[in-house]
């Protein structure tokens, strides 16, 4: 219902920029509210990922800020930039829940995989051939020891309540371990954080080839930019998607009365 309504606060914020024609874009978030379409796309956020069709959307609405055409290619380059690190996180995220499920299975049948997880196990651990072993997919099945049961049941309980949304007290150095371990974020790759979150620091570097020139247009650009960065790091899909979207519309609302904003330039006639 929330992102129901999160369309037609957009659909109203675009119609508010009139006579700017980047109000034609409202009919996109009017299609939105096409039940069929409405129910793909609260699919995607919860199931998969960022709607690709949203990104483009935003694109067209960052670009109408800029009348030059090379600022806009340079523009469109940025969020080709954000939709493949869009791609990346769930490649990352859809690979760690399907070893998680995985991982439940065997467990259900009292079977562990030697080194699926980085540095847990205290039985893959003395191996000291464990890194390699992990980052090679060089992997075992064993029958699950009194050690490794005690982890896999602290994993087990920290699953259950992050089904329930509830927030654990993580007091210890191994709670934190096995709670990133039920969030399945040392199952997939070794440097994860830094496959998921270095792209942000060079698309960041990028916008400044975008706009240096004029100064309302940059601080939209790049506050643009920062929250969808910020936003897609810190919030969770369905949050991200609500705010992200209010957030690109509200602003341009806003810039609508200081700067011409179109997504088709008007003809002048001589």
């Amino acid at each position: 219902m929330i992102i129901y309504l999160t369309h037609i606060i957009c659909t109203v914020l675009l119609c508010i920029t009139f006579p700017n024609n980047v109000c034609i874009l409202a009919t996109i978030y009017c299609l939105f509210l096409i039940p069929v379409v409405h129910q793909k796309i609260i699919f995607d956020i919860v199931e998969k990922k960022h709607p690709p069709i949203n990104i483009l959307l935003k694109y067209m609405l960052h670009m109408s800020i800029y009348e030059n055409y090379a600022k806009r290619i340079n523009l469109f380059f940025i969020w080709v930039m954000i939709y493949l690190w869009n791609e990346i996180m769930y490649l990352v995220d859809h690979g760690e829940k399907r070893l998680c499920k995985i991982d439940n299975i065997l467990d259900e049948n009292d079977k562990r995989i030697a080194h699926l997880y980085h540095d847990l196990y205290e039985d893959d651990t003395v191996n000291r051939f464990h890194q390699n072993l992990f980052d090679t997919n060089k992997l075992y099945l064993f029958d699950r020891t009194e050690s490794s049961k005690r982890i896999s049941l602290g994993i087990k309980n920290y699953r259950r309540m992050i089904k329930d949304n509830k927030k654990p007290t993580l007091g210890y150095d191994y709670e934190k371990k096995y709670y990133n371990a039920a969030l399945g974020r040392n199952i997939f790759i070794y440097n994860r954080n830094f496959i998921l979150y270095f792209p942000c620091f060079l698309i960041f570097l990028c916008v400044g080839y975008v706009d240096f020139h004029e100064k309302i247009t940059t601080m939209i650009t790049f506050s643009i930019v920062f929250y969808e960065l910020c936003g897609k790091s810190l919030l969770s899909r369905k949050y991200f998607y609500i705010s992200s979207n209010i957030f690109i519309v509200g602003l341009l609302s806003v810039a609508s009365m200081y700067i011409p904003i179109n997504v088709i330039n008007p003809v002048i006639n001589a």
